[in-house]
């Protein structure tokens, strides 16, 4: 068969650049990765984000840094994410808020699906709400009445519409037929500062971030959600002991992506080194002292974490008509 010589360079060309990148896959990684996290330092998120940085440079061998790139409840730095290089160098850790963006954008700018190549759930967290120390109320029951007769009047922090700590409100405001007007901050560091300094009443954040500001006597936790209580705060109620139903699915979930694109390869080299993370041992003695939990091995791979993400946008839309929250 005649095969011009244009279509001979063509060809050679193609098969030079597959093997390339093949080349580059398997030499990754050769320099330092930057792990985008979508908020702002100092609060929850930001800590399991350098918490996971840690377990990944261990495990590639290489240093993988954390830039925090807040606003748009998170959705500015994962914009910044999917239209990144797809070279495995600019990496994101994200939560609930990729389920949520789409419920809360119409032109996002990407797909959560499909902008991203997955890597898989690295760790899960109930929310603990805690409010300021002076307070009238005491206990989970006095905070839920203190609610009731205050109304819209009542104030909850707020790290932006859609983002966990404001999910995690609704859920609790939607358990108890409450709607106390939320402050949004651009990250829950800065809104932890107000509920501190009273003058916001609430906030409902992971663990991690809280529990230092409970155990100074800076604030009041009333209840964590979902069904078991916290190794770190035994005398916290849990949602299921109250029978707050919808607060129950306030479980922040943390996943690790890619760009769209990025080498198999290299998906495959993270996905081992986020598997690896979950078994570690350092994690998971920071995690058990956080009221954290990893995700199984099975899960920490692209298949789960695709299959997950696509269950959270089916399950939270409902959350949103609830809320009244549409796309703007």
């Amino acid at each position: 068969m005649f095969i011009n010589w244009k279509s001979r360079v063509l060809w050679s060309f193609m098969i030079l650049a597959g093997l390339s990148a093949q080349a580059h896959a398997d030499d990754y990684p050769v320099r330092r990765i930057t792990l985008i996290a979508p908020y702002a330092a100092g609060g929850g998120f930001d800590g399991v984000a350098r918490i996971l940085a840690d377990a990944l440079s261990r495990n590639l061998g290489q240093t993988v840094i954390v830039e925090n790139v807040e606003g748009g409840g998170g959705i500015i730095g994962a914009r910044q994410v999917a239209h990144a290089a797809p070279d495995g160098y600019t990496l994101l850790m994200n939560h609930m808020g990729m389920a949520t963006a789409p419920l809360l954008v119409k032109n996002l700018g990407f797909d959560p699906i499909g902008s991203f190549a997955p890597i898989g759930l690295f760790v899960r967290s109930p929310a603990l709400l805690i409010g300021r120390k002076d307070l009238p109320a005491n206990s989970a029951p006095e905070l839920i009445a203190y609610l009731k007769a205050k109304g819209a009047d009542a104030t909850v922090a707020s790290s932006g519409v859609g983002s966990g700590t404001d999910l995690c409100a609704d859920l609790f405001e939607q358990s108890i037929g409450v709607n106390p007007t939320h402050i949004q901050y651009r990250g829950a560091g800065p809104a932890m500062i107000d509920v501190e300094a009273s003058r916001v009443d609430l906030i409902c954040e992971t663990p991690f971030g809280l529990l230092p500001h409970v155990r100074s006597g800076a604030t009041k936790a009333f209840v964590v959600s979902g069904d078991t209580r916290l190794d770190s705060l035994p005398d916290v109620p849990t949602a299921k002991e109250l029978g707050l139903k919808k607060f129950s699915l306030a479980v922040t979930w943390y996943g690790l992506y890619a760009p769209a694109k990025t080498p198999d390869a290299i998906v495959a080299r993270l996905s081992s080194a986020l598997q690896a993370a979950v078994r570690d041992p350092v994690v998971l003695e920071r995690m058990k002292t956080l009221g954290m939990d990893p995700y199984d091995q099975s899960q920490a791979t692209p298949e789960g974490l695709r299959q997950f993400l696509s269950s959270q946008i089916a399950l939270l839309k409902d959350v949103f008509q609830q809320a009244g929250i549409t796309p703007q």
